[in-house]
């Protein structure tokens, strides 16, 4: 199959809106309570639930074709009305756990080995620079490390906070049209950090391009920071100075008005985003000073079972560039084997490949 990928801009995205915007019915609705209940009954701890354990008959369709259309058509999905506004925390994370179970295979986000990571403002006196997300601060564009990413809102910010989308295809050619000695320089590997091997005497790198079309599939991973950071580590390859142009370019090309949507989420708003084909930021935020009503976003990363054979040369940021494979999030961090033999299980249910 051919996934040159679907380029849009601003207008088009919202022009096409009815075919990435789905809003759950009250039938729907009801049956995701009646799943939350029943995966109440059961009590199972998370790593030993699966999709069964949080049965949604009609509702499951609606998830794979939201997965399916992120990776074959705009690479973005949104589904609104998800009830979660009368949910305790514990119930909202269960609904969000049980909901992921039926998009591929929960993947680790982070040193904790979290499937399911908190983003909201934590106030932490000083947070990394990859750690915005429990910030308010804002964040400029960037992909995830993994084939889809979603996230559940709970609580919208009192002010701002709004995601911003922009097509990675679309950047691209606009770049090719305009500068191509630039977009030609991110076809040519450079260095990411690797978080996973942030150890003295690892190798703390990989090297991989920013774009890349092979065998018919566009791909893209970009995350200027992380390239950056490169900076300082040792035996990393300095960028040069057309490179540092070229990351500066696609940021501000993806920030022109014409070219991102801003989005703000609302509380049951689940977003789908394919990160081969759409990069995101956030705007800063202001909270309520009211207790319990901050804005609270659930995050998971996700292997699909219909996901696209990477380039040869996303390799070493992947480990594998086979479609449908257990692949992404950083699963060079240590992991237990209890984790492990779930995603294992989940991989084989979803006919993921080994």
């Amino acid at each position: 199959m051919t996934r040159i990928a679907q380029a849009w801009n601003r207008d088009k995205l919202i022009e096409r809106s009815l075919s990435w915007i789905h809003r759950l019915d009250r039938a729907q609705v009801i049956e995701i309570d009646c799943a939350l209940k029943h995966a109440q009954r059961r009590g199972l701890p998370p790593l030993e639930m699966t999709p069964r354990d949080f049965p949604l008959p009609t509702v499951q369709p609606l998830l794979q074709r939201a997965v399916l259309e992120s990776e074959q058509g705009l690479g973005v999905y949104l589904i609104t009305g998800f009830p979660v506004l009368d949910k305790t925390p514990e119930q909202a994370r269960l609904l969000a756990w049980g909901i992921g179970l039926h998009l591929g295979v929960p993947l680790v986000q982070n040193h904790a080995g979290e499937l399911l990571v908190d983003v909201r403002d934590q106030q932490q006196p000083q947070p990394s620079p990859h750690r915005s997300h429990v910030t308010s601060r804002s964040m400029e564009f960037h992909t995830d490390a993994c084939d889809l990413t979603t996230l559940l809102c709970l609580r919208q910010a009192a002010r701002g906070g709004l995601f911003r989308l922009a097509s990675l295809r679309a950047v691209h050619d606009r770049l090719m049209r305009e500068n191509p000695r630039l977009c030609q320089a991110l076809y040519q590997p450079l260095a990411f950090h690797d978080p996973t091997h942030d150890v003295a005497g690892t190798r703390r790198f990989f090297l991989c391009p920013v774009f890349a079309l092979e065998r018919d599939t566009f791909a893209s991973r970009f995350y200027r920071q992380r390239n950056l950071d490169c900076e300082r580590l040792p035996g990393a390859p300095r960028l040069s100075n057309i490179a540092r142009a070229a990351l500066n370019a696609v940021h501000s090309t993806a920030c022109l008005p014409d070219m991102c949507l801003e989005l703000e989420l609302l509380p049951g708003d689940l977003q789908f985003l394919n990160n081969h084909l759409v990069c995101h930021a956030r705007t800063r935020f202001t909270d309520s000073t009211q207790p319990g009503h901050q804005r609270h976003l659930l995050r998971q990363w996700h292997a699909t079972a219909c996901s696209r054979p990477l380039p040869d040369s996303f390799l070493p940021a992947y480990g594998d560039v086979r479609a449908r494979t257990l692949r992404g999030g950083y699963q060079g961090w240590p992991c237990d084997e209890a984790l492990l033999a779930f995603q294992r299980r989940l991989a084989m249910l979803n006919g993921l490949l080994d």
